[in-house]
């Protein structure tokens, strides 16, 4: 198993203890995204979107990546309340 995906588990394994124990589908989406960026920040020891997309383990393209990161930053309904206090 690579490096990057050894982090990604890690972390996810982390950030699941503050969710509840069901996720809806859109808490599942936003859970991996999230996961990502914070595993390609650790790798990449950068925190611009290229050097986390190339970090983030998985099969899609880095450009892809790229765009899922930017549109998670810009979407008004996340942020910290909403995505992982508030659901305790």
């Amino acid at each position: 198993m690579s490096d990057n995906r050894q982090v990604y588990r890690g972390i996810k394994k982390g950030l699941l203890q503050l969710y509840p124990k069901q996720l809806t589908g859109n808490q599942v989406r936003h859970l991996n995204t999230l996961t990502g960026m914070m595993t390609g920040i650790v790798q990449g020891k950068r925190c611009h979107f290229e050097t986390m997309a190339s970090k983030t383990p998985g099969s899609g393209k880095v450009t892809s990546r790229v765009k899922r990161f930017s549109r998670y930053t810009q979407n008004e309904r996340i942020d910290q309340e909403t995505s992982v206090c508030h659901n305790k």
